[in-house]
């Protein structure tokens, strides 16, 4: 099988970007061959050696000609599907996928676009098929994100990373992680660094959307900004707390790779988390004080981790992810 991959943008770090690559190596993995199309001018960085990128319109038209089943995400808001279809002789299995939730306006509007053309849609959750317009939800199917371990296992030791971070041995690490952009609301872990005892630093992981300047939020010792990584084990091993503030999630993936790794987690209840019974869940409109009081409390609650733990490490795993692909396509 020849499967195409029609997407808006291309990143390695990130859950949508997180997502496509354990879809692009599990469907390699099981002898299937993969045209990564992006139609739209992109910048592409760190890309992996063995996967072909073909770029612009009239390349990812050649590229999804080729294949005989299309996955399509974040296309629909300025490109029409029709337009790639009819070139087509053989018109192919279409399967579009939603990342974000049913608050996400430009979801929304992809799906609008999208889920006319596509045999099945994908939500990663049950609040993002919601996104879908209700004529169409008949051919919604969930398939929530992965949880790739060994994407998780840690490169630096904890020690050097610790070092290189200039963190003292005694010094308590709270840590978030995720793209640094409006509704990811980071602002309000950094404002809760006030409310920490002063052995605590708050480490932001992630690349920032444009929309916000990190080097301009706060000026706060409590504060690091490390930038993007490929490697979050590293982070998540000299980890206390994982903190996701975010008011708009489709699925939450970072969330829940903390919650695998057995951290303790402080969140709010979107995206998957809507579905289960796991974290320290705070309201939306949490004050930065009660968002530092759960991270105090939820440290001290070492057998709650752990229970989490156990529950998501069999929830997510990357072959049924795969095994659910393939069924589909």
């Amino acid at each position: 099988m020849v499967v195409g991959l029609l997407l808006n943008n291309w990143g390695t770090w990130g859950g949508s970007a997180t997502y496509h690559m354990a879809l692009i190596r599990g469907l390699q993995s099981r002898g299937h061959k993969v045209n990564v199309a992006l139609p739209f001018k992109t910048e592409l960085w760190d890309t992996p050696k063995d996967i072909e990128f073909a770029v612009g319109q009239s390349a990812s038209i050649r590229a999804m000609q080729a294949s005989s089943s299309w996955i399509v995400w974040g296309v629909g808001h300025k490109l029409k599907l029709s337009h790639f279809i009819r070139r087509k002789r053989t018109r192919p299995r279409i399967v579009a996928i939603n990342h974000g939730s049913s608050d996400n306006k430009w979801s929304c509007k992809c799906m609008a676009s999208e889920s006319p053309h596509a045999d099945t849609v994908v939500g990663v959750s049950a609040d993002s098929l919601m996104a879908i317009p209700e004529l169409h939800r008949n051919k919604g199917r969930i398939i929530y994100g992965p949880v790739d371990r060994d994407r998780l296992a840690p490169v630096t030791s904890a020690k050097a990373m610790r070092e290189s971070l200039g963190l003292e041995p005694t010094t308590k690490v709270l840590l978030y992680f995720g793209r640094i952009s409006p509704e990811k609301r980071v602002e309000r872990a950094i404002d809760a660094m006030r409310y920490m005892p002063d052995d605590w630093r708050l480490l932001v992981v992630g690349g920032s959307s444009g929309l916000i300047d990190p080097a301009i939020l706060y000026n706060n010792f409590k504060v690091q900004f490390c930038g993007p990584t490929l490697t979050p084990g590293d982070y998540l091993q000299i980890a206390d707390c994982t903190i996701s503030p975010s008011n708009l999630e489709g699925f939450g993936l970072s969330v829940i790779e903390a919650m695998v790794s057995g951290k303790p987690t402080v969140a709010h209840k979107v995206g998957i988390l809507q579905e289960l019974d796991v974290g320290t869940i705070l309201p939306m409109d949490a004050t930065p004080s009660q968002y530092a009081a759960a991270v105090l409390r939820a440290t001290k609650d070492a057998d709650k981790a752990s229970r989490d733990q156990a529950m998501l490490s069999s929830m997510f795993t990357v072959e049924s992810f795969i095994d659910q692909w393939i069924s589909i396509l």
